[in-house]
This record gives structure tokens, sequence and C-alpha cells, in this order.
């Protein structure tokens, strides 16, 4: 499913200009059921791995001037990394901060390809270090959640279309910790109210 479209990445020190069309990307995005991520959280990003639409048969021109040409209408998922040194700064974490494919695009593999492909390597940061353990949070279902997502679903006038919507996002939050466990992360610590202040959290990892 993922064959229409071209990955790549996007590194903040090396690809300036497209480092910046990705977060004005992203910024405008929708990220519910999650909170937005801020413009200052996403120029910490120091690698984008990017899924942009293919618009050749063998995705060449995407692969060469997608993002670069039109970053908002070809891109259509991100996966974000921030290095965070580690002690005594022969190794990196890799904090995984943006995982997000646009709503039309859900379905197809995407982020499982882009999150595949981030954690295939093995050495990251300016210079370049052995990446010790991959780090991440996501949400997790609980009553606390459940109001969470009550709160911050757009409103629909009829109740049966609403509850379907909440339905379909708690679908969604009890899948994503379990696609990571397929990649190899486990469960680190469990937090409450992570989210908007109420909706609970887990951390997870993977070594790298």
């Amino acid at each position: 499913m993922t064959a229409d479209f071209v990955f790549h990445e996007v590194r903040r020190e090396r690809d300036t200009e497209e480092h910046s069309a990705v977060v004005g990307a992203l910024e405008r995005w929708c990220y519910l059921p999650y909170p937005a991520c801020s413009r200052r959280h996403l120029e910490q990003v120091d690698l984008f791995v990017v899924a942009s639409r293919a618009s050749t048969p063998d995705g060449t021109a995407a692969a060469t001037a997608g993002v670069l040409e039109d970053t908002s209408s070809a891109m259509v998922g991100a996966v974000g990394v921030v290095w965070v040194p580690l002690a005594p700064g022969l190794e990196v974490e890799g904090y995984i901060q943006v995982v997000l494919v646009q709503a039309t695009y859900r379905r197809r593999h995407i982020a499982g390809e882009l999150l595949r492909r981030v954690l295939q390597l093995v050495a990251g940061g300016e210079p370049s270090r052995r990446i010790f353990r991959w780090r991440l949070h996501t949400m997790v279902s609980s009553p606390q959640t459940t109001a969470y997502l009550r709160r911050v679903l757009p409103e629909n006038d009829d109740p049966a279309v609403q509850q379907e919507l909440l339905e379909e996002m708690e679908r969604l939050v009890a899948a994503v910790p379990r696609v990571y466990e397929k990649l190899g992360f486990t469960t680190r610590k469990n937090i409450y109210a992570y989210y908007g202040k109420s909706a609970d959290a887990v951390e997870m990892v993977r070594r790298g």
C-alpha cells in the first residue's frame, strides 16, 4: 500500500530550507486526537523522515523535488526525531517527537513504514553517535482519556454521529501502542494526565 509514496530524510542542519518547509506544513495539520505540536517543538526536530505522493510511476520526480517544490501539497506523513546526547557523549537517544499521517491517507501503512525507516538508523546527531535507545510517548485508553476525547472532538448536532466519532478515536488510541509493541517498544512507565492535563499516556522505549 506504500508503493504510491516516496520516503526521504530531511535533516535540520543539512537541509535548512526543506526542514523549514516541513515544519510549516506540519504546523497546519490536524493532530487529533493529540494536541497540536507547536512550531517551537517542530523546529527542535533534528531529523524528519517524510512520506510524499509519487508524481511519476517510479517516484523519481517526487524524490528529487516533491517537498522542495510544494511541501504542503506533496507530503502525506512524517516522523520527527530529536537527538538527545547521553553521558559521556558517545551515544544518543532518539526521541520520537512527531508521528503524523494526514487523515485521508491513514490505514495505508504509511506510519509503520516511516517508523521502520527511522528505526533502521544506527547513528544520529552532529557529530554522528551510536543510537543507544529510542523513546516516545503515546496516549492510552482510560476513563480520563475518554473524557479528554469528548472535550476535544468537533461537535456534531447528531448524537449518534458524535458517539461514532468518539468510538473511532478510542479505537485509534487503543491501536497505537500495539503498533509500537510490534516494532519492539516496551512500556517504561505510565503517565497520568500527560496530554492536555487530562489524557493518560505511556512512555515506551526500544534499544537502538
